[in-house]
């Protein structure tokens, strides 16, 4: 098992995040910090997407982080399809 610490300051202040483990690349153990060290791809159906883009993320409720910060976006959204095998980054879904 490979564990790789992100943010490993114990509290939070500019430059210092909580601890987040990253398991053999594939798995995060968060403790509120990813975002400040890792992109997100987030995968659902194009239902729950359009939702997620219109009612949370939409400048609003929370900034839409599929933009910002410019040049590398925090947040990427994949369609996963009813029936259809989903090869991720981290492993297939179905």
């Amino acid at each position: 098992m490979r564990l790789h610490a992100l943010g490993c300051y114990g509290g939070e202040a500019p430059g210092c995040h909580h601890t987040s483990l990253l398991v053999n690349g594939h798995l995060l153990l968060d403790a509120g910090s990813v975002t400040a060290v890792l992109p997100l791809d987030a995968w659902s159906t194009t239902p729950v997407i359009r939702q997620l883009k219109r009612h949370v993320f939409n400048g609003s409720i929370w900034p839409d982080f599929t933009k910002i910060p410019s040049g590398r976006p925090i947040l990427s959204f994949h369609e996963i399809r009813k029936g259809q095998p989903t090869r991720g980054s981290a492993s297939t879904k179905s």
